[in-house]
């Protein structure tokens, strides 16, 4: 509990520190809201939150003056994760999908996936042999077999009897995953973006009888420049509210065209009791 170190990606740790941290807004906020103080100069004077855990360079007034300049929310704009999976896996993902689209392959028809990243963009994907769902999420070479052997990907997708199928373990021998520096592209942003956006990702798959093709992507589906579609959307909503085992698909459906309509709901309790 005492930060959120990437080494916890892969287990239950790793979404709980998003609870953590969202569990302490809001105790602070209540906290503030009832009176409790605390120095007003609290980050920045010595002895505080940016002497303690920054280094020397650490400068409040960098955060301070670039707070809402711009907003991320205009600009670049938000993400969706198209999958429910780590982001730097989703343009691997994608091309795969793209590509036994057009070629209509299975898993028996497979002689090789190669998939090659940007310098970096195995970084925080390190689960080669996954034995969980949990590490599945930071496994490229399982989300590629995935990819492979169903055609498409889903909350079930990264459960630990999906991982464990014997048909996933044979595909691993034959999907390659390497950095390669000519995936980093003519990103003049590159050092500075996350793995999953920097560069470019190519995926390439040949088949036994002998076709072959690859495929490029830059952006990943979902980001600010390949916007999810409703119809995208809807698939996602409704296979968490299938994964929820509570909530029927009549609710889920009907609750999900409310939600499209949200600018013009007077009480968003109608939503919550769709969903409840």
């Amino acid at each position: 509990m005492a930060g959120g170190v990437r080494r916890n990606f892969g287990t239950m740790t790793k979404p709980l520190h998003s609870g953590l941290a969202a569990r302490s807004a809001l105790t602070a906020l209540r906290l503030a809201v009832s009176g409790f103080t605390a120095a007003p100069d609290a980050l920045e004077a010595p002895a505080g939150f940016f002497p303690t855990y920054g280094v020397a360079e650490s400068d409040a007034s960098v955060t301070v003056n670039g707070l809402g300049r711009p907003f991320v929310i205009v600009d670049p704009g938000l993400a969706l994760k198209k999958f429910p999976c780590c982001y730097a896996t989703h343009r691997a993902m994608d091309g795969l999908l793209g590509l036994r689209a057009k070629l209509v392959f299975d898993a028996a028809s497979i002689d090789r996936v190669v998939c090659r990243m940007p310098p970096g963009g195995m970084q925080v994907l390190t689960y080669p042999r996954p034995a969980t769902g949990l590490e599945a999420k930071f496994s490229l070479q399982y989300c590629l077999a995935a990819g492979v052997l169903d055609g498409k990907y889903a909350l079930w997708t990264f459960t630990d009897a999906a991982v464990r199928r014997p048909e996933i373990g044979s595909l691993y021998a034959r999907i390659d995953v390497i950095e390669d520096p000519a995936c980093r592209g003519d990103d003049p942003q590159f050092e500075h973006r996350s793995s999953g956006s920097r560069g470019l990702v190519e995926v390439e798959v040949r088949l036994r009888d002998g076709r072959c093709d690859r495929i490029r992507v830059e952006r990943a589906p979902g980001s600010p420049a390949r916007e999810l579609s409703w119809s995208d959307l809807h698939a996602k909503f409704t296979d968490c509210a299938r994964q929820s085992q509570r909530v029927s698909e009549t609710a889920a459906n009907e609750a999900f065209e409310a939600i499209r309509a949200l600018e013009q709901i007077e009480d968003v309790t109608r939503v919550a009791d769709l969903l409840r």
